[in-house]
């Protein structure tokens, strides 16, 4: 009993030691400013656009309800996320779930006993050059925060594709993700409300995709999280 007592306290003993470790070898700073301490400073985060709705998609979508934090194209958004993804900065969470956390408090989110997230998956060959998946590291924080239980065994990534910032074209977009994507133990996810988490959305095809083939199974609706588009 002692010892799993004393668990918890070891693994947050941990956390602090690799924060402490981090911040002397590997300090931060603000990805605009240069500020040292954060990778968004106070100043720079007010700049910020966040969004103060949801949106909806065409009715011919699978999807529903879009909730995006704000643009893409500002440039604290644009470094936070490149470094996040290319840089392997995974303390960056951090800013960018408090970004989305607003964007979702002041547009209305609500939680509710049906819900489950699912982050767009990564294919194994790019899971295993960046070392983890953002869309699911993005969606244990919103599940930590809102109690929403995360599955990450019912959505796969079947085809490697490229990364859809390379392609400029929308057909192009459509067509790298088309069919990249299975289901599996379908049993989890019936008659559940899907909410699909990714970090950035461009033209729609990624989560347009997924919809489609989740949309297949005996949910009730389906409905997407990102921070930026």
């Amino acid at each position: 009993m002692r010892t799993k007592n004393r668990q918890p306290k070891i693994k947050l003993l941990a956390l602090k030691t690799r924060s402490f470790i981090l911040d002397i070898f590997f300090p931060s700073f603000c990805v605009t400013c240069k500020k040292e301490g954060v990778f968004l400073c106070k100043d720079c985060k007010k700049r910020i656009d966040i969004f103060k709705t949801p949106s909806h998609f065409p009715k011919k979508s699978k999807l529903e309800i879009f909730y995006c934090a704000t643009k893409y194209k500002q440039d604290e958004i644009e470094k936070l996320i490149y470094s996040f993804k290319y840089q392997f900065i995974k303390e960056i969470k951090n800013e960018l779930c408090e970004i989305l956390m607003e964007h979702l408090k002041i547009s209305g989110f609500k939680k509710n006993s049906s819900q489950v997230l699912i982050p767009v998956p990564l294919h194994k060959k790019r899971l295993r050059w960046r070392g983890f998946n953002q869309s699911e590291i993005l969606a244990k924080e919103i599940s930590d925060h809102f109690d929403i239980p995360m599955i990450t065994n019912v959505l796969f990534r079947k085809k490697y594709t490229e990364p859809q910032t390379l392609k400029q074209d929308r057909k192009e977009r459509i067509k790298n993700v088309k069919n990249a994507f299975l289901c599996k133990n379908i049993e989890i996810i019936k008659d559940k409300e899907i909410i699909l988490i990714d970090d950035v959305l461009t033209t729609g095809a990624t989560l347009k995709e997924c919809a489609k083939i989740l949309s297949k199974n005996n949910i009730k609706k389906i409905i997407a999280i990102t921070i930026a588009k």
